[in-house]
């Protein structure tokens, strides 16, 4: 379950209008050294937290790595179906 919260963390987590706020944990700025998506089809919840701090209530959706556009908000803990995972290096 953790790996699947990080993951979509990875994808999911947060921005500020149009500026872009650090990440709670290291990002990896090429996103070339990022796996290739892998089937996980499974559920969770999105919770907005890492490492049990809530970092947002709402979480935002963005159209890439680069995390240049928000395309969707999403409240904390809505349930969510993840059909896709990318592990990051390391």
């Amino acid at each position: 379950m953790t790996r699947i919260l990080v993951a979509l963390l990875c994808l999911l987590l947060m921005a500020s209008g149009r500026t872009r706020p650090a990440l709670p944990f290291p990002d990896n700025p090429d996103a070339n050294q990022c796996g290739l998506p892998v089937l996980l089809n499974a559920r969770g919840t999105v919770t907005g937290t890492y490492q049990g701090h809530v970092y947002e209530q709402v979480v935002r959706l963005y159209d890439s790595h680069a995390r240049q556009h928000v395309v969707a908000l999403v409240p904390r803990n809505t349930p969510a179906h993840a059909l896709l995972m990318v592990s990051g290096p390391g």
